[in-house]
């Protein structure tokens, strides 16, 4: 639900099976403490809009960890663990455009462009420091709305949060009201 403002961060609008996105090598052993390097290719680039793909690494079967009799039952714990990445993929031309507003103890957040807006957590301080107060983080889709309630610390001031879109940093700055 890409209008959710009650999340912590909001999903992509849907989660459905793709054969736009192709893995290289398409299955790999690790055993503990391994890693690998996998690569991922898009067939095609999106001309307008930036496509966004959860992948996930799953076992092949669960591993049998320990068979154990508890009072004449058989007990077997498997355990399952898988890793997973979102990828972003931006269009052919990415038009970041995230509009904000800022009411008296809310900023409303609103991504108008076709490329994901990332707000940093992160903590601001004021020049002389009198003021330091952590700053929420958040990721917005390309069309979802997101409010931010200020921190009471920083109400009546201006402040400013580091803002990722289309892997550059620029700095969001919010006027006091």
């Amino acid at each position: 639900n890409p209008d959710n403002s009650d999340s912590s961060e909001i999903t992509p609008p849907v989660e459905e099976e793709t054969g736009q996105l192709i893995a290289a090598p398409k299955s790999f052993e690790l055993d503990a403490g391994e890693s690998r390097v996998v690569r991922l290719v898009l067939r095609k680039f999106s001309d307008d809009m930036e496509d966004i793909y959860r992948v996930r690494f799953l076992p092949d079967k669960p591993a049998l960890e320990k068979i154990e009799e508890l009072g004449g039952t058989s007990v077997q714990v498997n355990v399952v663990v898988s890793m997973g990445a979102l990828i972003m993929a931006a269009p052919k031309e990415a038009r970041p455009d995230l509009k904000f507003v800022r009411n008296d103890d809310t900023i409303t957040f609103t991504n108008a462009g076709n490329v994901t807006a990332q707000l940093q957590r992160e903590e601001f301080c004021t020049e002389d420091r009198k003021v330091c107060t952590p700053l929420e983080g958040q990721r917005i889709f390309p069309g979802a709305r997101w409010i931010m309630t200020i921190p009471d610390a920083l109400k009546d001031k201006e402040f400013s949060q580091t803002m990722l879109v289309n892997g550059s940093y620029s700095t969001l700055s919010y006027p006091a009201p």
